[in-house]
């Protein structure tokens, strides 16, 4: 069955129902009809005689599937006649699989923890002359919470909408949200409008989160209208509890829909959000349109600027230009290194279906700091909503060069093809890659990739030392050379299987070889390595140092030594790997020399069994004494469980002129079910 309408075509597939009618009743049962919204169920009965007067429900079902989002299986209630329809719907909101489901409250079984919110529809449609609307919209006890990993809260919203619908519309409005909250503090929203020929008339909204305000007013959408706004926002934890800091907006929205402007300005200070950046002071102001030649310009300073733990920045992007063609240039940088990427394009449309997009160049990419990057040429970029592609991209660093052949993503595949050659390790800035304090000197590497990725992953990655070597700053010794005589990464993907090898060398480092496999799973959200996939390895190594291993910034003066020796197979699934092997090593040294941690003559043996780490003994001398640990280490069920007995003999911990401490005794350490446990007794 195909529905024709103002609006378009749409199909009604495998459609079944029943019609019987007499004088004065007719009924229609639609036992089914598959539509672009569901499958839908009806059952109606309509007098014969004005005005028409029925009764019945429709019930409309979209279940949940890997494509979409959500579903619902909602049902309404009809009432009234053909001068004005009546109805009514009451349902429960819930998660299944991940995703939210929307159900009659007559048909659910949830039990009331598991029931996300309430949400009620009813009112009247007149279908006749004006055809004259009321519509009621009730969101009751709806908790975030209970739809995913979002903060605790409760929302109640009430919604109203009052009018006609011919000739033109004419609708009134109304929002508020009465006993709600995030977070533990009290969420306000007033909003009242009226929507009136296609225009928003007589805007008054105000809401407010604890102490952050958000007020708006005035009419948008023809020629010369004007929304105002202005958000005072002092307390952003209000919002996310790793959020902290001071914001103050301002701004307008004016003229019509067709050609729209904007403009705003911003102000803010001592921003953070937890450890994962920090901003001292953030400003802005832009002006922006819709209409490809109006101009739009924005400028943005971010001073501060702390990201994790690397080195401060000052920030500014600067936009001119119009919605068709126009510039971005940002800029990061402090007094040792700078950051600057430039765009020039504009928004197009295309000529199939009119999906917009973006399209032009990404004109700078350049880095001066600790070394250089520099791209050699503009290279092509275009964006859309589902579809994203950068190509011939040629960076040159101080020595080496990176080439992109391509880079496509969209919404169900990636692919990307590209070389790396003649790197050294130093063209890296220190905000890619930090050289341990252990190592110097620079290695040359080169490699390519090419990968594919849609229903299956298909390609390869190479990377292989062409020469150079590392210097090696031993304790208390001069740098001497890793002696590097070989170091290759290979990797291949063949319809989803990872073969992964590994094969380094050298003469003051010893040897290390590796050859694992395992494959990716297609999931909703992409690919994904899971806790089932297969899992395969088989890997030796006789390291004769350790000095090179990394350390973190906190133990930026750490230094470790020693000599290992590894033989390790491995024949079952990434969650239970069926580890088979030894793991030895002997004169290990490790000190803190700003915390008084000196270790020496160190030595362990441990075998692989099955998913255990079973450590037969592990040893540390400190000053006249030690300290010695025997036990088992398991990842049972995706849980670790750990288990540990400890025997300390006159062992110096900590020796510093503030602070020295020396422990004897014994004691168990204890990892189970998420909670660990320390209990001994030691003389100290």
């Amino acid at each position: 069955m195909v529905i024709i309408s103002s609006d378009g075509k749409q199909l009604l597939q495998q459609v079944r129902f029943n019609l019987n009618a007499n004088a004065k009743t007719i009924t229609l049962n639609l036992q089914e009809a598959n539509t672009p919204w569901g499958n839908i169920v009806a059952n109606v009965d309509m007098a014969t005689a004005k005005p028409f007067a029925l009764q019945g429900a429709i019930q409309v079902k979209q279940l949940v599937s890997t494509d979409s989002a959500y579903g619902y299986d909602i049902k309404t209630t009809l009432s009234g006649n053909l001068e004005q329809l009546q109805f009514s719907s009451d349902n429960i909101l819930t998660q299944q699989a991940g995703k939210f489901y929307l159900q009659s409250s007559t048909d659910a079984s949830n039990n009331a923890e598991n029931i996300a919110g309430r949400i009620a529809i009813n009112g009247h449609i007149g279908l006749a002359q004006d055809k004259a609307l009321q519509l009621n919209l009730h969101i009751a006890d709806l908790r975030a919470e209970r739809l995913g990993s979002y903060p605790q809260a409760q929302f109640n919203i009430e919604a109203s909408v009052n009018g006609k619908l011919n000739p033109q519309p004419d609708l009134t409005l109304q929002i508020r949200t009465p006993n709600s909250h995030w977070q533990n503090q009290p969420l306000n929203v007033e909003a009242n409008l009226q929507w009136i020929n296609s225009q928003i008339k007589a805007l008054q909204m105000q809401a407010s989160l604890g102490s952050n305000q958000l007020v708006a007013s005035g009419d948008l959408g023809a020629a010369g209208s004007t929304v105002n706004w202005n958000a005072k926002l002092p307390e952003l934890k209000a919002f996310s509890e790793h959020l902290t800091g001071d914001i103050a907006a301002s701004g307008d929205l004016r003229g019509s829909f067709e050609k729209l402007m904007a403009t705003f300005n911003l102000s803010g200070k001592n921003i953070a959000h937890g450890t994962q950046f920090k901003l001292a002071s953030l400003s802005a102001n832009a002006t922006l349109g819709n209409a490809e030649a109006d101009k739009i310009s924005a400028i943005i300073k971010a001073d501060t600027l702390e990201i994790g733990e690397r080195p401060a920045l000052n920030v500014l992007a600067e936009l001119s230009g119009t919605l068709a063609q126009h510039q971005l240039q940002i800029t990061a940088k402090n007094t040792q290194q700078q950051w600057l990427a430039a765009l020039n394009g504009g928004i197009k449309s295309n000529d199939v279906n009119q999906e917009k997009f973006w399209q032009g160049w990404l004109q700078q990419l350049s880095y001066d700091g600790e070394t250089t990057i520099k791209l050699k040429a503009p290279a092509p970029l275009k964006v859309s909503a589902h579809h994203k592609r950068l190509e011939q991209v040629a960076l040159q660093f101080a020595s080496g060069e990176l080439n992109i052949a391509f880079a496509d993503l969209s919404d169900s595949a990636f692919s990307s093809q590209g070389s790396l050659k003649q790197m050294r390790v130093s063209d890296l800035p220190e905000d890619i890659f930090i050289m341990p304090a252990s190592l110097q000197g620079s290695p040359v590497f080169s490699g390519n990739w090419n990968i594919t990725a849609k229903d299956q992953i298909n390609g390869s990655l190479t990377l292989q030392r062409d020469s150079g070597d590392f210097m090696l700053n031993k304790l208390n010794t001069e740098p001497t050379a890793l002696g590097l005589t070989n170091a290759n990464l290979l990797l291949e993907i063949i319809n989803s299987k990872v073969s992964v090898m590994l094969d380094v060398s050298g003469q003051q480092l010893g040897n290390l070889h590796a050859q694992l496999t395992t494959e990716f799973n297609k999931t909703e959200a992409g690919f994904a390595l899971l806790a089932s996939a297969p899992f395969k390895l088989n890997a030796s190594a006789q390291l004769t140092t350790l000095a090179w291993v990394p350390f973190p910034n906190t133990l930026a003066d750490a230094e470790l030594d020693g000599k290992v020796s590894l033989s390790v197979s491995a024949d079952g699934t990434l969650a239970a790997p069926d580890l088979r092997g030894t793991f030895n090593g002997k004169d290990l040294v490790f000190n803190l020399a700003s915390q008084g941690v000196a270790l020496n003559q160190g030595s362990f043996d441990a075998t692989f069994a099955q998913n255990k780490l079973l450590i037969n003994h592990f040893v540390w001398h400190g000053g006249a004494g030690t300290i010695s640990t025997s036990g088992y280490a398991l990842l049972a069920q995706q849980k670790p469980k750990l288990a540990l007995d400890w025997k300390a003999e006159q062992f110096t911990a900590l020796s510093r002129t503030d602070r020295l401490l020396i422990l004897s005794g014994s004691g168990k350490t204890q990892l189970q079910d998420d909670i660990l446990s320390v209990s001994g007794d030691f003389l100290v």
